[in-house]
């Protein structure tokens, strides 16, 4: 299946695990991911659900973005 477009929560929160990534050079938590902050400043909406923070991050890995590796800390893979 071929990588299909985004939502505009899913973009955000991809562009911020690229931006995490480069900056830190490596993937934040979901917890990371959820206060939306790097070095202090806010790039994405705080978020107060890891669940739904979870759900965005499902999302992006069913639409073929990225790669969430089981049973492993900071395990995504952008593709």
């Amino acid at each position: 299946m071929d990588k299909v477009g985004l939502t505009p929560v899913q973009s955000e929160v991809y562009n911020f695990l690229r931006m995490y990534h480069r900056e830190h050079g490596v993937f934040p938590t979901v917890k990371e991911c959820c206060a939306g902050k790097i070095d202090g400043e806010p790039i994405i909406k705080k978020r107060s659900s890891t669940n739904g923070m979870h759900r965005i991050l499902k999302g992006l890995e069913e639409r073929k973005w990225i790669e969430i590796m089981p049973m492993r800390g900071r395990a995504i893979r952008l593709l």
